[in-house]
């Protein structure tokens, strides 16, 4: 008989069971936060990659374009010359096309058209908070900003 009470008593009590599961629980809550926190992290990288590679090959390409374009003059809102540059505005021609690039209400267009008059529709090339064009002598800055990422290039023209 007291061999049968030993036995008894060395399985777990309700009580043990409590505080293992309650210990296994405060684990899993903690791992579950540094998860939550590793994901988030993860995200935002993953966005910022997103925002860099839209920045970075919108700007790759107006720059090759407009490297590329037309030596031909044509005459547009009062100017003659190769490439036409405002705040918000770029015109120039390329293979025989115009192109025109424009920042308007946080987006950046661009349309062509076989005759200056007439631009087709604008296609949207970006969302972006800040694009300013600005021409010193020769030079074409270009600045492009969104969120905390800007790029700037300078072309010579």
């Amino acid at each position: 008989m007291i061999g049968k009470v030993k036995n008894r008593r060395s399985g777990y009590l309700l009580v043990e069971i409590l505080i293992s599961m309650f210990i296994f629980s405060v684990l899993v809550f903690v791992i579950s936060v540094f998860l939550k926190r590793i994901i988030i992290v993860e995200k935002a990288k993953k966005d910022n990659q997103k925002i860099y590679e839209k920045m970075y090959f919108s700007m790759d390409k107006m720059v090759l374009d407009i490297k590329n374009r037309d030596s031909q003059k044509f005459s547009y809102e009062g100017e003659n010359n190769n490439i036409l540059v405002r705040e918000n505005l770029i015109v120039f021609k390329l293979n025989e096309i115009f192109y025109k690039i424009e920042y308007d209400k946080g987006k950046l267009f661009v349309s062509d058209a076989e005759n200056i008059g007439k631009f087709g529709s604008k296609v949207e090339i970006g969302k972006f908070n800040e694009v300013k064009f600005e021409k010193a002598g020769k030079l074409l800055i270009i600045r492009l900003k969104e969120n905390k990422n800007e790029d700037i290039r300078i072309i010579k023209i």
